[in-house]
């Protein structure tokens, strides 16, 4: 039965485009700036870890912000709580949190045991000599809505002191002595601040008859443990809490959290990225935390090709058309190379041909991925031969060098690299042992499931042709149907039928992808394009072959696959689109943001990120979200959950491979729900963006 097809737009949160875009701004330096007050320095990106994993003092937040990159592993005992959880700062000025909480209380005096969120911080203003670091966050974005909170905190250091200062919505609230001003608008915002399970999402956002008040003073003491450096002082933190633990005596009245709101506590480094405290709260009871750091970013920075950057000593003429046609170009495939190593193997390659032409001006390379030709880029031979000789840099030869969009490979284009000839050259074959981990459930421990991906795929030129399979080793999905409602069309939520199937064809697909004009891209791909939904898809992006920013989309014709039949007969179908646009930025970063027709007929926003570790190694998330909780109170679609959000992270970590190279293995550790149905999005099995990223010039300069 076809879906209904329902008119409408997205409506996302113009508060979470806000944050994005306050994340992404850049941080301009002044190196002329005087200099100040040492007491009034802005303090390192760094500070004490609260109980819900977010850097900030005892339970409230603060402004504080790691570094770019910062993975942060933590757990915390707050009673009645146990806390756990990962944040990834993958900006300067964006935190995200995902935390799993355990209500240890009995039965009769809890509302949920298990509970999974989803925060987020975004940096608006940074922190000068006199003005205060502002950032403005939103906790419980998705998952359960008693930690459901938003919040504006300001913080500034004087001295040895870091103090913190903010106003607090939905649970940091309270009894707050502050009437919410965006009440007067009505709406949504004219609502009672406590909030409950399932009050979640933007409509409950700054919403509330109250503003609380809360703040924290951070004091380092002025001296270390003996085996840390002088900068890793412990802190001791004085911290008023403005939470009133209403959600925790809803259903236990006898709860006591103590009636005086402060709780002081100490926190120290202990060495290797290890943090730990502990705290009196309320002058009622201990709370403990622990929590390790790790910037992969900072300890695999690529080490620079040559020595530091030297102007150009001389001031050559511009490279023209007819040197770029002068002498054949060399071909460089670069899946020939390993990662991060395309700008070696050009000038590597660039040197063996300026020697072997010694009478050409220019050396051209064009540069593909799997035979899709994407970029080209023209140097001047003096320059190589300097380089060969040391007498010259890297820098100084991308400087003198010309970028340009290559559409096509010429006839004569020479192969620079291993050559591609043979079929197992065009093939790639995967090992993919996978465990996903679902922590959001409300009334189950943690779900999880585990599969071995047997993925092969062959590439040439414009066609890529593909097939997956999957072994269902291990899962205990059945725990889902505990938090699974009704719902008039299931999109993930029979994921267990799936996966009661011990060997499944995950895909088998046929797509092309071209280069049709400069920095354009089309392509398109159909067959069984992921477990549970196949297909025919098509692609478009634009990406200009010297810009860090591209906009790309899909339309795609869906069809829900039968579990019950291995190569099947569809049982419905949809109709599915998103027009995203992407940006770099310094580190390797990739941030997408996008526009949605997900596979429920919901409609909304999607944000995604990319950040390569180094190595290989890739941690990939994404946060979407829809109307569907609109379009259920109109009736027009039943879901079977509520909260129109989803979140999740994942870690590929190439590890090696077997059969003469043949077959790499890649683990695959994922963080995300399962079984939703809302704010899904197809799975297709590759992007255009996927095809041309590994030969754009991102990739070499």
């Amino acid at each position: 039965m076809a879906r209904h097809m329902v008119p409408g737009i997205a409506r996302p949160s113009l508060l979470v485009l806000g944050l994005i875009t306050a994340a992404c701004q850049p941080v301009i330096e002044n190196p002329a700036a005087p200099a100040i007050e040492p007491w009034l320095q802005p303090v390192p990106p760094s500070g004490p870890v609260s109980t819900m994993g977010r850097l900030g003092a005892i339970n409230t937040p603060t402004a504080r912000m790691a570094e770019a990159g910062t993975i942060r592993l933590h757990t915390a005992r707050r009673e009645p709580y146990w806390v756990a959880g990962v944040t990834v700062q993958p900006l300067s000025r964006l935190e995200l949190t995902y935390r799993r909480t355990v209500d240890n209380r009995s039965a009769s005096e809890r509302g949920f045991r298990f509970s999974g969120g989803l925060d987020a911080k975004a940096m608006l203003v940074r922190e000068g000599p006199y003005a205060p670091q502002l950032s403005l966050g939103i906790d419980a974005i998705a998952g359960n809505g008693i930690f459901g909170a938003e919040y504006l905190v300001a913080s500034k250091r004087v001295g040895p002191l870091d103090l913190s200062l903010g106003l607090g919505w939905g649970r940091l609230a309270g009894g707050g002595p502050l009437s919410n001003g965006f009440s007067l608008i009505g709406g949504h915002f004219d609502k009672p601040s406590r909030r409950e399970e399932f009050d979640r999402g933007p409509d409950e956002w700054f919403s509330g008859n109250r503003v609380g008040l809360f703040g924290s003073a951070s004091y380092q003491l002025p001296w270390s443990l003996p085996w840390l450096p002088e900068a890793e002082k412990p802190r001791l933190i004085l911290e008023y809490d403005s939470d009133q633990y209403w959600a925790e005596q809803r259903f236990d009245p006898g709860f006591d959290p103590g009636r005086i709101p402060v709780n002081i506590g100490l926190e120290t480094a202990l060495g290797s990225g290890f943090r730990a405290g502990i705290s009196s709260e309320r002058f009622k009871t201990l709370s403990a935390r622990l929590s390790w750091s790790w910037n992969p970013i900072k300890r695999h920075q690529q080490k620079p090709l040559q020595n530091s950057f030297r102007q150009p000593q001389h001031n050559p003429a511009p490279v023209t058309d007819a040197d770029y046609e002068e002498s054949p170009p060399l071909w460089l495939d670069a899946t020939t190379v390993p990662a991060g190593e395309l700008a070696s193997a050009i000038l590597d390659q660039g040197i063996a041909a300026a020697h072997a032409r010694p009478d050409s001006e220019t050396i051209t390379t064009s540069i593909g991925n799997q035979g899709l030709p994407v970029s080209s880029l023209t140097m001047r031979s003096t320059d190589l031969r300097k380089l060969a000789s040391g007498d010259a840099s890297p820098e100084e030869v991308w400087h003198n060098s010309e970028s340009r969009s290559s559409e096509s490979l010429p006839d004569t284009a020479e192969t620079a690299g291993p050559a591609a000839t043979g079929l197992l050259d065009h093939l790639h074959l995967t090992l993919a042992p996978e465990t996903i981990i679902d922590g959001f459930e409300a009334s189950s421990g943690v779900v999880a499931r585990q599969s071995l991906l047997f993925d092969a795929r062959y590439a040439e030129q414009k066609t890529r042709i593909g097939a997956s399979l999957r072994l269902n080793m291990a899962d205990n999905l059945d725990r889902l149907t505990r938090d699974r409602g009704f719902t008039t069309y299931p999109v993930r939520s029979n994921l267990e039928a799936f996966a009661d199937n011990r060997l499944w064809i995950d895909r088998a697909y046929y797509g092309t992808a071209e280069h049709i004009a400069p920095d354009l891209y089309i392509g398109g791909v159909a067959g069984l394009l992921e477990e549970q939904f196949g297909g025919i898809s098509t692609q478009v992006l634009y990406w200009p072959h010297d810009a860090k920013w591209a906009i790309g989309g899909h339309l795609t014709q869906a069809y829900a696959r039968d579990q019950d039949q291995l190569l099947n007969a569809f049982t419905d179908q949809v109709l599915t689109a998103e027009l995203s646009g992407y940006y770099h930025f310094p580190g390797g970063l990739m941030a997408k943001a996008g526009l949605v027709r997900y596979l429920g007929t919901d409609v909304g926003l999607a944000l995604d990120f990319s950040q390569p570790l180094g190595d290989g190694w890739m941690l990939d998330g994404y946060l979407t979200f829809s109307d569907a909780d609109e379009r259920s109170s109109q009736r027009i679609a039943q879901f079977a959950e509520t909260g129109g959000a989803d979140f999740g992270l994942r870690l590929r970590v190439p590890i090696g491979s077997v059969l003469n190279s043949l077959v790499s293995i890649e683990p695959r550790l994922s963080i995300r729900a399962l079984g939703r149905d809302q704010a899904q999005r197809l799975d297709l099995p590759y992007t255009l963006y996927d095809q041309v990223a590994p030969a754009h010039m991102n990739a070499v300069v």
